[in-house]
């Protein structure tokens, strides 16, 4: 809530407790759902023309891929195919009300993109030019540049700007921010079928696992090692809170918002080196 992003397990997360403040009997499920690429497009704002650049986004986010097809066989990095659809691990909701079990996924957004406009173009800017510009006077190796000159920069920068000033009031006076750089805005449900039993994109080739509470192996976790002290705490029970080490005397001491969490460690001497680790 406070940062306005999560991944789709902390929108599951928070859903399902604002579901069991308001007295609904809520719980993860955990499966396996396939998109095609459109899908894929809209929700994650990437582009599918190469299927190996979605195979590396995935892979940066530690997404579980049980399967995925393009336009053509290959292999990465060198395969030049676009992705057709993709099969990936995925945690949704489901909530029984008055009786029936509806299930939703908080996380899946559709989104409407904009394309901004050619800022070069508008602003009147020329790299060609700009750099001869800033070279005016200034002693230029093959390693090193000196003196380079800054009033020629400062003069073109307020020059580019003055002129993008002037185009945007001219062209696009009502302009956001998103109409001028692009961006992404996401698309209000406003049906009435909203209430779902089943995930329409789900893999029913998978089996599911329903669960109370996410497994700690699907939350980040922080790992504090120091002189016999070893606590581990997930992302949701720190954050926005002060994680502090300090000494009583020789004696490490960890705290949590001022409140020492578990047992102290081990002294350390007094000028004597000591070892600490952390894990993500």
């Amino acid at each position: 809530m406070l940062d306005n992003q999560g991944t789709g397990m902390d929108q599951a997360t928070l859903m399902i407790e604002l579901l069991r403040a308001s007295g609904y009997t809520a719980n993860y499920v955990r499966g396996v759902i396939t998109i095609p690429a459109q899908q894929f497009k809209d929700w994650y704002g990437f582009d599918t023309a190469n299927v190996c650049g979605v195979l590396n986004l995935l892979g940066q986010g530690q997404i579980p891929i049980y399967s995925i097809n393009a336009t053509s066989a290959g292999s990465c990095p060198s395969l030049q195919a676009a992705m057709t659809d993709v099969s990936v691990e995925h945690v949704w909701v489901k909530v029984n009300i008055s009786g029936t079990s509806y299930v939703f996924d908080p996380s899946y957004k559709p989104h409407t993109f904009t394309t901004g406009i050619n800022l070069g173009t508008a602003a009147g800017y020329s790299a060609s030019t700009y750099l001869t510009s800033a070279r005016t006077g200034a002693s230029i190796t093959t390693d090193a540049v000196q003196n380079i000159n800054r009033a020629n920069i400062r003069t073109n920068l307020t020059s580019n700007a003055t002129t993008l000033a002037q185009w945007l009031r001219t062209n696009k006076p009502t302009a956001t921010i998103d109409d001028v750089i692009g961006g992404q805005g996401i698309v209000p449900y406003l049906g009435d079928t909203l209430r779902q039993t089943a995930l329409p994109y789900q893999n029913a080739g998978y089996s599911t696992v329903e669960s109370a509470e996410l497994p700690n192996g699907y939350r980040p976790t922080l790992r504090i090692r120091y002189q016999g002290i070893d606590q581990t705490f997930t992302s949701d029970a720190i954050y926005g809170k002060r994680l502090t080490l300090s000494f009583n005397g020789t004696q490490p001491v960890l705290k949590l918002d001022g409140v020492q969490v578990g047992s102290a460690g081990t002294s350390v001497a007094a000028g004597a080196d000591s070892n600490h680790q952390q894990c993500l």
